[in-house]
């Protein structure tokens, strides 16, 4: 299995279904009781991951800071020789990063921070009052410790003409990477309109790809956007990078667990790492991850492409049944995209 797996490096631990924040474009449903990986089962699975070679860990959310004992997942990793890093809101960063330098045993690796948008009406517009000045004053703490850092921004409809001025703003913060995200529509995300159409994702993809000739630090999109290509091309598909919720359960993707709108689907749930190791959840993986490989070129060679399926995420979602809510929203531009092309269509060219 382990040659199968040569290029994974990184466990990606989705730490706590909780939030301080209610960014209007969250992909998580967070209407249930907030739920808390615990403390247990991550260090048997760190064990268990070092074990096989894994070098890196990554706390996400919901957002990590608000796990009850955040520097003990920060330990836990510096015990095991792991260097660890968050994506967070930045809300508590300024409270928490001396504990983490002192009491976890060492700072981050890097710490993501995620915005929306280059000036802060925007970004508080979709993010909530207050978050972008407080995004700059942990980024100043960053720059006074010399802490690496980088920026996280989700393409809306809201902030599309802001896209350069963002990356423009990182250059100038000293941010270490950039990292543009396509956004996946929700109920939430719809009824606010902020779901750019796919022509708009497309357009912004060119302004990153124009961002990375000017810009000297590392530009990346979240996920490949490839048109029609045969194969997914995503870190989790590769895999790069394991995915384990909450509940300690190993995902087909960090993108589809507890999806908003998915009706409580959980067909991206490949094992329950309570009840196995992690090695034997890694060999589930990689059949699921065949499976799906198959389908897609199942679809390509029968002509069900559609154009939202240059977008890696987007056929993944739709595949597993994610997206079927936007099937009660006739007029979203979206659901034109949840069904199979009924024929062969042309590849997009690149412009």
């Amino acid at each position: 299995m382990m040659q199968r797996l040569t290029g994974l490096r990184t466990v990606s631990f989705e730490v706590t279904s909780a939030c301080n924040l209610d960014c209007l474009h969250c992909l998580r449903d967070k209407s249930g009781r907030a739920q808390h990986l615990p403390l247990s089962l991550y260090e048997r699975l760190l064990d268990e991951a070092h074990a096989l070679g894994i070098k890196s860990v990554i706390l996400t959310g919901g957002e990590p800071s608000v796990h009850p004992d955040f520097i003990g997942l920060a330990r836990a990793a510096v015990e095991r020789g792991l260097s660890y890093s968050f994506i967070t809101n930045g809300w508590n960063f300024l409270s928490l990063f001396e504990r983490l330098c002192t009491e976890a045993g060492g700072a981050p690796e890097i710490v993501a921070f995620s915005l929306e948008g280059a000036y802060e009406a925007t970004n508080d517009a979709i993010r909530g009052r207050g978050t972008f000045r407080r995004v700059m004053q942990a980024i100043s703490l960053c720059r006074a410790r010399g802490q690496r850092f980088s920026l996280k921004f989700t393409f809306q409809r809201t902030n599309l003409d802001e896209i350069e001025q963002f990356g423009l703003l990182a250059a100038s913060l000293g941010a270490s990477a950039l990292l543009y995200g396509y956004h996946q529509p929700t109920p939430v995300s719809v009824a606010h309109k902020l779901a750019p159409s796919l022509e708009e994702q497309v357009h912004a993809r060119r302004s990153v790809h124009r961002l990375r000739e000017m810009l000297k630090l590392s530009v990346y999109l979240s996920a490949s956007m490839t048109p029609a290509a045969p194969l997914l091309g995503c870190a989790d598909i590769l895999p790069n990078i394991i995915n384990v919720d909450y509940r300690g359960r190993l995902t087909l993707c960090c993108q589809l667990v507890g999806l908003l709108g998915s009706r409580d689907r959980e067909t991206d749930i490949v094992a329950d790492l309570n009840d196995c190791s992690l090695a034997e959840g890694l060999s589930q993986l990689l059949d699921a991850l065949g499976q799906m490989t198959t389908a897609r070129l199942e679809d390509v060679l029968a002509g069900r492409l559609n154009p939202g399926d240059s977008f890696d995420c987007w056929w993944c979602v739709r595949k597993t049944g994610m997206a079927d809510w936007l099937l009660d929203h006739p007029d979203e531009p979206w659901c034109a995209l949840v069904k199979d092309a009924e024929a062969r269509i042309p590849a997009e060219t690149e412009g």
